[in-house]
């Protein structure tokens, strides 16, 4: 891997290379020579291990990395998609997908990598692991990188995020190669209009399979019509828990009736009305959900 300094790029750049036991750390200017230092370790475990230090501290000194190389194309196994949608929070499954992504060595491996290294993550630190390829075409991954970066990413894939109504974000997140296995999805919404669009839209985005968890940030008080696609299912069909932070001038009853009797409150396992959970708490249907 290809670093420069983000301060200034002209100023050091520094090149990480793995070669069997080997580790060689080249330190440079643009157009010098530069200090190498070469690293043996005894065993292939302790080799990664002092690749990936290295790749953490050039990160912690201010640097960012440089594409100057060419990934396979991404590529995706529908069965152990397939797999991970059955069960969203087996970490195992979660695990066997990240071990198959590792062994295609394309643009998700350093992020798997770089996150095996660190108990924490600061997104400032970590932006240049997210390049564009994950995000589709350019144009989305400028408009989506800052939000998604920030989001929970497991086997160089988005397990949790929040999104906003905009028709031009929503399209691409659906076309993001990243998303296709989202298990959390939070929507912040400003109107009406805006959220049935998005949740309409989301309708055809490969994560509808995983989405367990779904989060509405309400900034306005919501009608029944635009929660349609959430209580008909059209959205996530194996949807297991609802958070609803509602608008605090909001109607709740007819969001509640709408709930009770809808085909998605069988398979719900955990309602979250925030502020609301009193008013929720006076329908039977709903209660045990509240207490669990």
């Amino acid at each position: 891997m290809l670093f420069e300094h983000a301060e200034d790029p002209a100023r050091e750049l520094c090149r990480i290379e793995r070669h069997g036991l080997r580790v060689v750390v080249h330190h440079h200017r643009t157009g010098e020579v530069g200090r190498i230092e070469q690293l043996d370790r005894d065993d292939l475990d302790a080799a990664c291990a002092e690749y990936d230090r290295q790749i953490v501290e050039v990160y912690a000194r201010g640097y960012r990395i440089v594409r100057d190389w060419v990934d396979p194309p991404l590529a995706h196994d529908p069965e152990l998609e397939a797999m991970i949608a059955e069960d969203p929070d087996d970490e195992t499954r979660w695990m066997v997908l990240a071990d198959w992504v590792l062994s295609r060595g394309d643009v998700r491996t350093q992020i798997i990598r770089f996150a095996q290294t660190r108990r924490t993550r600061d997104p400032a630190e970590t932006y240049g692991q997210f390049p564009a390829e994950l995000f589709g075409d350019a144009s989305a991954a400028a408009l989506l990188t800052d939000r998604l970066a920030n989001g929970e990413w497991v086997a160089g894939y988005v397990r949790n995020c929040r999104i906003t109504c905009d028709p031009g974000l929503v399209a691409a997140f659906i076309a993001a190669p990243s998303t296709r296995l989202v298990r959390g999805l939070q929507i912040a919404s400003t109107d009406d209009t805006g959220l049935l669009a998005t949740l309409r839209a989301l309708n055809t985005a490969p994560c509808r399979r995983t989405v367990r968890r779904l989060t509405l940030l309400l900034d306005h008080p919501v009608g029944i019509d635009a929660l349609a696609p959430i209580f008909t299912r059209e959205l996530a069909p194996a949807l297991t828990r609802l958070d609803l932070l509602m608008h605090r001038e909001q109607d709740v009853d007819p969001v509640f009736s709408a709930l009770v009797g809808s085909p998605l409150l069988p398979q719900l396992r955990i309602l979250d009305p925030g502020r609301f959970a009193p008013h929720a708490m006076r329908l039977p249907a709903l209660a045990p959900l509240l207490q669990k």
